[in-house]
């Protein structure tokens, strides 16, 4: 066979990338004998599928291929959310949302909130605190020993959608095993506690079960936020596992949010603050308990 009778085949026989490829093809097949231009073009009526639609396979270097793709094979949302593989997803690009705090009205009745943070070492908790009291810079945070407490004063709503002061002292306790006591008697006195794991230590969610049994051993009344930090970091904990999580523990809200960055830790005080949990303040504040 001459060897433009073999370029013809070969080039008839591979999946034809562009349109120029056929266009070469072409001139080449005019010249040859005519037996011999019948056996080339069964191989090119073979291909004829891929030539049907040029656009959609035409490329250049800066533009790859797209794989074909079986409709029935494409995972819903839902599937794609809940999916664990081992492959390290693509790094979101998030934005830095500010947390913008409706200042106090002095008509409008203030009352006295307590928000304590748990969660290992690591996994952005002092971050998150500096985050929640409206720090816009990017955060450069050291573990915390024993304590440490923020104040921030807004407006909010009640779950009867009263309009309402909040007073709030944020306390940012330590992950260290050998500080759990002291955290104790700060989580007695909770309004509300952050559970925090960070997306990619997959302990730290582990964790979280046994940060859970010691917050309801000591407080049985607290909102309960899960927190997933660093959002911004290769995920190595499944969506499906985080659901599973708030399932089997009757956590109030979920936050996934990016400390560094700024992303989605205003969400926190979307709760509702309870009624059951102003009446206490109220009676603490005019000295009656």
């Amino acid at each position: 066979m001459s060897n433009q009778l073999q370029r013809c085949k070969s080039l008839a026989e591979s999946k034809f990338n562009t349109q120029d490829d056929y266009q070469e093809l072409l001139p080449v097949l005019d010249n040859e004998h005519q037996n011999q231009l019948e056996q080339v073009q069964k191989i090119v009526e073979s291909n004829t599928d891929s030539l049907d639609k040029p656009q959609a396979q035409t490329h250049t270097e800066d533009t790859p291929l797209i794989n074909k793709v079986d409709v029935n094979d494409v995972q819903s949302t839902e599937e794609q959310v809940t999916q664990y593989t081992d492959e390290q997803p693509e790094t979101p690009q998030l934005q830095f949302q500010p947390i913008r705090f409706t200042p106090i009205d002095p008509k409008l009745k203030t009352f006295k909130y307590k928000l304590v943070i748990l969660g290992d070492s690591g996994t952005g908790k002092s971050c998150i605190c500096k985050r929640l009291t409206g720090y816009e810079k990017e955060p450069h945070c050291q573990s915390t020993i024993s304590i440490e407490n923020h104040y921030v004063q807004f407006q909010a709503a009640t779950e009867a959608g009263q309009r309402i002061n909040v007073d709030l002292n944020i306390q940012d306790t330590a992950g260290m095993e050998r500080f759990r006591s002291i955290s104790t008697q700060y989580v007695r006195t909770a309004d509300v506690i952050l559970l925090v794991f960070a997306h990619d230590d997959v302990k730290s969610l582990q964790n979280l079960e046994e940060w859970l049994r010691f917050a309801r051993e000591n407080n049985q009344n607290a909102r309960i936020i899960l927190i997933g930090n660093k959002a911004d970091q290769k995920r190595n904990i499944s969506a499906g596992v985080v659901q599973e999580f708030i399932k089997s523990s009757g956590i109030d809200m979920y936050v996934e949010c990016s400390a560094k960055v700024g992303y989605g830790v205003g969400r926190v005080y979307d709760i509702k603050w309870a009624e059951k949990e102003q009446t206490e303040v109220m009676q603490k504040s005019s000295g009656c308990c």
